[in-house]
């Protein structure tokens, strides 16, 4: 083996691990919503910090999987689930309260009741 083809073989290694790398990245957040309830639960919105992630709907007792790409994670934040209860009123959930660039996170939140005014509770 010359000197060209080694030199041609440890670029395509180290270009082969960046690929690798930037595909095991690209959701760097994970949140597993399970509705253990027996009612639908519609209009909900995922947030990180103020930048709206996704909107989606929880059939009764379902789960739903949604994820923030790394590209999103400029700053230190939180994700959290925003909702209208009965009387209209934006309620919170927070999701993951703490979050920075470059961390890989995966959580749970399963809603385990909706109480007379339509707030959920969690667990």
């Amino acid at each position: 083996m010359n000197k060209k083809t080694s030199f041609l073989g440890v670029i395509l290694i180290l270009a082969l691990g960046l690929f690798l790398f930037s595909i095991s990245q690209k959701d760097a957040i994970t949140l597993n919503i399970i509705n253990s309830t027996k009612e639908e639960i519609n209009s909900l919105e995922l947030r990180y910090n103020d930048l709206l992630v996704g909107n989606f709907d929880l059939k009764a007792e379902s789960k739903k999987q949604m994820s923030v790409e790394s590209s999103l994670i400029k700053t230190e934040g939180s994700l959290s689930i925003f909702y209208k209860d009965k009387k209209g009123n934006i309620q919170k959930i927070v999701a993951i309260g703490y979050i920075s660039p470059g961390q890989k996170v995966s959580s749970t939140i399963t809603i385990v009741n909706i109480d007379e005014n339509g707030i959920l509770k969690i667990k």
